[in-house]
């Protein structure tokens, strides 16, 4: 399967997981700016504090990579990151871990049978999901709360030979991702099948069970989202993942991950996510409403998205 995409500004050939140089400038750009705009952006505890507020982001953002290689798009990992923050805190530690991650695997693959085989527009799959757990969340957890075991707290807040806990979740959630997508022949067909699914089958492979793995691990990065958050908050809310939502897209676009499939790398979805925690904290750090962060959050995804172009898809 051959396809041939260009650069911008050339003719050069381009790579399923080309990281654009523009992707790793702007998040360095950003940084430099907050750090002449605010006085404690580059303080060591703040630079602590954007590793904690990196990492839930960061896993969804991976989860979400998956099903977005393929051409397809999962808009309820958010949801039930809730849901199943609700389990966690609600539960005694062991039923607790067991209930939210069995959901997060049987919504998987409930998912991923819906797209995959059953040919329902991921949008629509995902929307209708979401919408389920929406509803559910406040069921889990009536009221802001609940207990978390001191372990979990520790597993996030603690350090390891004085290295932070949240930044060996970063580096080990990085580390797996990449290898499972630039090194694994899995991660070779999940292009395949964003650049191409039906000469892909054509070929004689099947891409349905690609497919539902995808969203199977796009549902459990929320589990381990929800694990996270959980741990660092000490409790939870029935919205709490609902931010997430729009955040983990914003990220995956601005990272130069091909929505409509096929080209996308973890250095990107890496530099997505610090472009856009860095902005989140620089705002924050200059008192900006809440809500008017929202709406910069999605003039930011608005913008990433119209620089792509659809056409650009290819392994």
């Amino acid at each position: 399967m051959t396809s041939v995409l260009s650069f911008m500004s050339g003719g050069a050939p381009r790579r399923r997981d080309r990281l654009n140089p523009f992707v790793v400038i702007l998040p360095l750009s950003i940084a430099m700016l907050l750090s002449l705009a605010t006085d404690d952006f580059l303080s060591v505890e703040n630079l602590l504090n954007l590793f904690n507020q990196a990492a839930p982001l960061l896993i969804l953002s991976f989860g979400l990579l998956f099903p977005v290689l393929t051409g397809g798009i999962d808009i309820s990992n958010g949801a039930l990151l809730s849901v199943c923050a609700g389990f966690l805190v609600t539960q005694d530690p062991a039923t607790g871990i067991v209930f939210a991650g069995g959901l997060a695997v049987a919504t998987g693959v409930f998912n991923g049978i819906g797209v995959a085989l059953l040919k329902v527009h991921p949008i629509v799959m995902a929307l209708g999901t979401m919408i389920i757990f929406l509803g559910l969340s406040p069921i889990v957890l009536p009221a802001a709360g609940g207990d978390v075991s001191d372990s979990l707290i520790y597993l996030v807040r603690g350090d390891l030979f004085g290295i932070p806990i949240s930044l060996i979740w970063c580096i080990v959630a990085s580390l797996f991702v990449w290898v499972v997508v630039s090194r694994s022949a899995f991660g070779t067909r999940v292009y395949a099948i964003g650049a191409n699914e039906e000469a892909v089958w054509l070929s004689g492979v099947k891409s349905h069970l690609a497919i539902i793995l995808c969203y199977v691990i796009s549902s459990v990065s929320a589990f381990f989202a929800a694990l996270y958050i959980v741990g660092r908050v000490g409790s939870s809310t029935a919205t709490i993942g609902e931010p997430l939502i729009l955040s983990s897209i914003t990220a995956v676009a601005i990272g130069g991950v091909l929505l409509s499939g096929g080209i996308g790398s973890v250095g990107g979805v890496i530099c997505g996510v610090a472009a856009l925690t860095f902005i989140n904290n620089g705002m924050n750090h200059l008192s900006i409403d809440p809500f008017l962060q929202q709406v910069i959050t999605g003039g930011i995804l608005l913008v990433a998205i119209g620089f792509q172009r659809r056409e650009e898809i290819g392994v």
